[in-house]
């Protein structure tokens, strides 16, 4: 049997150490539309990289939760199972909106030609808010189960200059209902800082 020298051999392994592992197949990144994007909530798209600081003062009866999601600024609970939450970066209030009627199902009529939507005075932002009552199809934010009926739909879309926040709140219709005016109040007290 030859003798390989010890240089040999410690050349080899350094060699070996340095090669750079093979590009994955073009089919593999056209298969995978996230392949080198950073998905974290500094790389999402939008005005700002950085999230921002946020607060509002929580109706009574809420319970601050930790936000679950990366891209939620908070989370609370609400009485019978509601929740309501602040989300950053998600998409565009279009996209949001869209997808909010998607969620619920209105008996004669589409969900987003039911939505009440409006814009609330004194904030210090341009925002858009939607009022929606009906039938919550999609409840997997809530964990799942079957679709919730005479629930609603509450929503503030701010627009910063760090980019949209969107306040979304869904619970039983005899919780939301009454709460309208002082959720209205603690979205205008609501502070968004860089």
């Amino acid at each position: 049997m030859p003798r390989v020298s010890l240089r040999l051999v410690v050349l080899l392994a350094v060699l070996s150490g340095c090669m750079k592992a093979p590009e994955p197949p073009a089919s593999a990144v056209a298969a995978d539309p996230h392949a080198g994007l950073d998905l974290s909530p500094a790389g999402q798209a939008g005005p700002s990289d950085e999230m921002p600081r946020f607060s509002m003062p929580a109706p009574e009866g809420w319970t601050a939760v930790t936000p679950d999601q990366s891209f939620y600024l908070a989370k609370w609970t609400l009485p019978e199972g509601g929740q309501a939450t602040v989300s950053f970066n998600v998409g565009s209030p279009a996209q949001n909106l869209q997808r909010w009627y998607g969620q619920w199902e209105v008996p004669g009529q589409a969900a987003a030609a039911a939505a009440e939507v409006s814009t609330l005075e004194g904030t210090p932002w341009k925002n858009t808010t939607v009022v929606l009552r009906g039938t919550l199809q999609d409840t997997r934010q809530l964990g799942g189960g079957p679709p919730r009926e005479d629930w609603m739909l509450v929503g503030a879309i701010l627009e910063p200059p760090q980019g949209p926040v969107f306040v979304k709140v869904i619970a039983p219709r005899s919780v939301l209902e009454p709460q309208l005016p002082a959720l209205w109040d603690a979205v205008r007290s609501a502070r968004i800082e860089p």
